[in-house]
């Protein structure tokens, strides 16, 4: 358990170096963009397709593997006010319910993502599979994420904020 809690460490610590560069290339494709088009008054389809593209990527990377549970934004009024072994229960019910949907309509995003092989951006002519290939790695970690949380509260495997009725949760 050890091992896999380092590992998603690691996963974790590389997607938000990662997601925080792709912004950082945002930021300078669109500001190419806008120089290019107001200073240069010569546009470039090439700045936009980019900045779109890596805004898609780095939301979708960084929000499913750089961002932990606990930072997500929830609605948890319910939860809160309840008592410790309810509570545990009640969210890890909502947890699996989530990531089990997400988990279920997994092969369907799948398949129409590989369906979008056959369209090309404009600019860079790259295949949209490609370019939306990254909402399935963004509900492929979800999911993962939402059911191990499942997992913590309902059988009490692993660590986290199972380990008591407000261990994990940010004090607000």
């Amino acid at each position: 358990m050890i091992l896999l809690a380092r590992a998603a460490a690691l996963v974790r610590s590389v997607a938000t170096i990662l997601a925080t560069l792709a912004f950082a290339a945002v930021v300078l494709a669109f500001g190419y963009g806008v120089i290019a088009r107001y200073g240069l008054h010569d546009p470039s389809d090439r700045a936009g397709e980019a900045a779109i593209i890596l805004y898609i990527w780095t939301i979708m990377i960084g929000g499913s593997l750089a961002v932990t549970l606990k930072e997500q934004i929830s609605f948890d009024l319910l939860v809160d006010r309840m008592r410790p072994p309810a509570n545990r229960i009640v969210e890890g019910i909502g947890m699996a319910i989530a990531g089990g949907v997400l988990l279920y309509a997994l092969p369907t995003t799948i398949d129409y993502i590989l369906f979008l092989w056959r369209e090309k951006t404009p600019a860079f002519e790259l295949s949209l599979d490609k370019v939306y290939f990254c909402f399935v790695v963004f509900q492929a970690a979800s999911a993962a994420m939402l059911l191990t949380r499942a997992a913590q509260c309902l059988f009490g495997i692993g660590a986290g904020r199972n380990a008591g009725p407000d261990a994990g949760r940010s004090a607000s």
